[in-house]
């Protein structure tokens, strides 16, 4: 009798057993594979995540691949037929080296892609509108991309820090590029502007360190703070004619910058908008302009002769502080026009 019901217990926890490992391997098998929008289907399969079906990708919480994200992730294909990818989808897949976009694509989420040190390349389809914010931010080792004549919007540091792109060359009718965009790309070389380009906003280039030079088209009417500061190899800069404001810090330690040429309407040049532009040696100031700002030229120390026209009525006393080549006629000029304005 005891020997039976040994026989039975024994039975009971084989069986027991046989259970639990089935629902690991069932538990497993579900995560490998499901659904990421109504439409859309998802499997994983060493290394490669496939994505097929049609319309939108959502999820709730965590992208359903997450388990494989850091480690594991290598490659995406992502179907014809999805129109989307979601927020965060693939931040921080750290080996993943290859994407391939479906031509049907619309729309890439914010943080989509942040982090994605591996990824080399992207491949934008002539579908694609819209790029969220920081979607590729920190994409350290993507070094080029072409944006589609379909695109409408890169959203807010949608490429900084990626330390290797090159080259960029914008659509035909884009017209904004956003606050911090390009921010740190420090191998930046040769940008490529829209002709209907209205805005440069806060930082779009700053610390972009091998750029040279930049052509910005007629149709620009702003550019923001901090626009093109640090960008140490800047030697160039003609701003078109409607800019009527150069903003705080635009071009701050562009220490390569030999030549300015201001619009014909420039009405304000305001704090540190050249400060420790260090290689400019002369200026011509428009004779539209109104106000010369705290330290606008401070630190450009190899500046010896600036034009300033009979219209500004106020240059601040630190404007020009420590151009300490400035010659002494420029110096004679500036002290007389501070004490004839009271500035």
């Amino acid at each position: 009798m005891k020997n039976k019901k040994k026989m039975q217990k024994g039975i009971i926890i084989v069986g027991l057993a046989a259970l639990f490992l089935l629902g690991i391997h069932m538990l497993t098998a579900e995560k490998t594979k499901g659904k990421c929008g109504e439409n859309l289907r998802w499997v994983y399969e060493d290394g490669v995540l496939t994505i097929s079906g049609t319309g939108d990708m959502y999820y709730e919480g965590k992208a359903p691949w997450s388990k494989w994200r850091r480690d594991n992730l290598v490659r995406v294909v992502i179907g014809e037929g999805c129109t989307s990818i979601c927020s965060n989808a693939f931040t921080g897949c750290y080996h993943l080296t290859e994407v391939v976009l479906p031509d049907s694509l619309e729309y890439i989420g914010e943080e989509a892609f942040r982090y994605c040190s591996a990824l080399t390349e992207a491949e934008f389809p002539d579908s694609l509108e819209k790029i969220g914010e920081e979607a590729f931010m920190g994409c350290r080792s993507l070094a080029h991309i072409t944006l589609p004549e379909s695109l409408r919007s890169v959203g807010r540091a949608a490429f900084e820090d990626c330390i290797s792109l090159t080259q960029v060359i914008f659509p035909e009718y884009f017209g904004k590029i956003d606050e911090y965009t390009f921010e740190g790309c420090v191998s930046l070389r040769e940008v490529i502007l829209s002709d209907n380009l209205k805005r440069i906003d806060y930082g779009a280039f700053a610390g972009c360190s091998s750029l040279q030079e930049i052509d910005l088209p007629n149709s620009l009417e702003y550019v923001g703070e901090y626009a093109f500061s640090g960008c140490t190899s800047l030697e160039k800069i003609y701003l078109p004619d409607f800019i009527v404001s150069v903003e705080e810090r635009t071009f701050d330690t562009c220490t390569s910058l030999k030549e300015i040429r201001f619009p014909t309407d420039l009405e304000y040049i305001e704090a540190r908008a050249f400060w420790r532009c260090s290689s400019l040696t002369e200026i011509e100031l428009p004779d539209s302009l109104k106000s010369i700002g705290w330290y606008a030229f401070s630190e450009c120390t190899s500046l010896r002769e600036v034009t300033f026209p009979d219209t500004v009525y106020k240059i601040e006393k630190n404007a020009f502080s420590d151009c300490t080549a400035l010659s002494a006629e420029t110096q004679q000029r500036l002290a007389q026009y501070q004490e004839m304005k009271g500035n």
